[in-house]
């Protein structure tokens, strides 16, 4: 859809075209005109994408390049930077706060275990993808398992 808008010193002229109808305003007519169709041109070549690159980064995305019918679709997947997507931490000495660098690419789960082979809960924040700050109310050692 197209608009024009003119104004002049005594009239004002509204044109709005969309699928070939124009209606020209003015101060002193209004003025629909429709205009015919031509006829259907021949098909194009269908289109061909391609799969070109594919890399690993911190958050997915696809962009397309080229001109049809020739065009490349390029991936960027999450990078896990592991080939299990896990990552076990080891808290040595007590503490209540425990900052981990994963590495993983994303914000993933966690289980913690404490030296007494207890399963405990907390607080746990993602400062960025690939850290975490897990909090708990009272200091111990232990193991993270992060997945």
């Amino acid at each position: 859809m197209s608009e024009i808008i003119e104004i002049g010193k005594d009239t004002v002229n509204l044109t709005v075209v969309d699928n070939n109808v124009s209606l020209n305003v003015t101060t002193s007519q209004i003025t629909l005109e429709t205009a015919s169709v031509g006829p259907q041109g021949a098909t194009g070549p269908a289109n061909v994408l391609t799969i070109g690159s594919v890399t690993t980064g911190s958050t997915a995305s696809a962009t397309i390049t080229g001109t049809t019918p020739s065009q490349v679709l390029n991936l960027v997947v999450p990078n896990t930077s592991s080939t299990s997507g896990t990552f076990t931490y080891t808290q040595g000495s007590p503490a209540s706060t425990w900052n981990i660098t994963h590495n993983l690419g994303y914000r993933p789960r966690v289980s913690v275990i404490d030296s007494g082979n207890s399963l405990v809960e907390g607080d746990i924040s993602y400062p960025t993808v690939d850290t975490m700050v897990l909090t708990f109310s009272a200091a111990f050692s232990g193991v993270a398992y992060l997945s």
